[in-house]
């Protein structure tokens, strides 16, 4: 049985997918300490199973798993990440340990990373747009994050220290802060309880887009969603062609960037709340509220334009749209053929998941993936003189 449990539960926009990405593929070297991880790449539906009321039939059975793997392991420490339990509340979770994982409470730690408010907004707008899930401006997801309190950090946080007690950890993911300067090094310093480690190689997962790759990407996402392609299939799609586009032209573009009228906004908005996660959780400090001033800097003049006729020739925007239309009728014939196929891919599928796939199947999932590195060609295409 594993000697103690580490549960990683995010925050979303915190290099978790990177921290994941370690984990799963066993990059790290720690002589003194051994450490488990699911063959998952996360464990979202251990969190679903306790946030979402139409998965929660699944909540006895998914549970019941990790438990089984981890009294099953000779770890030091095992080690359980999913962002998804930022939706869960606190109580419900110590309850589902109490009940399936009782032996782990005397020996479970917490840890989270909260990211600058200002930052936490162009990242979340960027994953959002990207993933095909919203299509307005930066504006107008702000007004939605404020009606949503997605970035009123401070209670929810206080819930979770409230139910954990000392066994909840929140770090600021700011550079500065960061062993290393970097999340992933952070991490397992504090899992592997400052035992000394080395890490084989860096993985930046998730990477950022510039604005004119958005630009592309969103127009095809525009006809997916229209013609209501699920969501998951939109996200794994987003994920896909940004993967593409990072291996083609990495470091490219124009940074994402709030205006400064935005910026005004966000600072009204989230100083109260940054204040209060210095002063409760990170000793008075004045990290947050440092972070969100220095914001200032990453502000433009006026609100970037995301006309996709301002970076790209009508021929390639007809050609893009038309690539959407080509993949609608792709999923509409096999709807969830293509999606399983990547989640196996990056691992968010377990090997014993797999099944024996038809050949007719096979070569639907190869024509899906020419169609998306299609798209990621297209969207490469930028009108002259724009950056590359």
């Amino acid at each position: 049985m594993a000697k103690s449990l580490v549960l990683h539960i995010g925050d979303p926009k915190t290099g978790t997918s990177s921290i994941q990405e370690v984990l799963r593929r066993g990059l790290w070297d720690c002589p003194t300490v051994p450490l488990a991880y699911p063959e998952q790449l996360n464990s979202f539906p251990l969190a679903n199973a306790l946030s979402d009321p139409k998965q929660a039939d699944q909540r006895a059975a998914r549970w019941g798993k990790i438990a089984e793997w981890l009294r099953a392991s000779q770890a030091d420490v095992a080690v359980v990440s999913a962002e998804q339990f930022f939706r869960v509340d606190p109580r419900a979770l110590m309850d589902t340990l109490s009940e399936f994982l009782p032996e782990y409470i005397p020996n479970l730690r917490i840890i989270a990373y909260v990211r600058p408010h200002a930052s936490r907004l162009v990242s979340a707008f960027m994953q959002r747009s990207k993933a095909g899930l919203f299509q307005g401006d930066m504006q107008t997801f702000f007004d939605r994050t404020k009606a949503e309190n997605l970035l009123r950090f401070a209670p929810r946080f206080a819930h979770w220290r409230a139910t954990f007690g000392a066994d909840f950890t929140l770090r600021p993911m700011i550079r500065a802060q960061l062993r290393d300067g970097d999340v992933v090094a952070d991490f397992m310093h504090f899992s592997l309880n400052g035992a000394p480690f080395t890490l084989r190689d860096h993985v930046e997962a998730n990477s950022s887009l510039p604005l004119e790759h958005l630009v592309g990407l969103r127009e095809v996402q525009a006809v997916l969603k229209r013609n209501k392609i699920a969501p998951g299939t939109r996200h794994s799609i987003g994920d896909h062609i940004s993967r593409s586009l990072v291996r083609m032209h990495p470091g490219a573009g124009t940074k994402l960037q709030f205006s400064q009228s935005l910026y005004q906004d966000i600072l009204a908005w989230a100083m109260d709340d940054a204040e209060a996660l210095d002063r409760d959780f990170f000793g008075g400090q004045p990290l947050m509220a440092l972070a969100l001033k220095d914001a200032a800097e990453d502000a433009a003049p006026t609100p970037q334009n995301s006309a996709a006729t301002t970076h790209y020739e009508d021929k390639v925007i007809q050609s893009l749209r038309q690539k959407g239309r080509q993949l609608v009728t792709m999923f509409n014939k096999h709807p969830s053929a293509w999606t399983i196929a990547f989640e196996r891919e990056i691992g968010q599928r377990p090997i014993d998941d797999a099944e024996t796939v038809p050949p007719p199947i096979r070569a639907h999932v190869e024509k899906v993936n020419s169609v998306l590195l299609d798209v990621a060609s297209l969207i490469a295409q930028l009108r002259a003189g724009e950056p590359e």
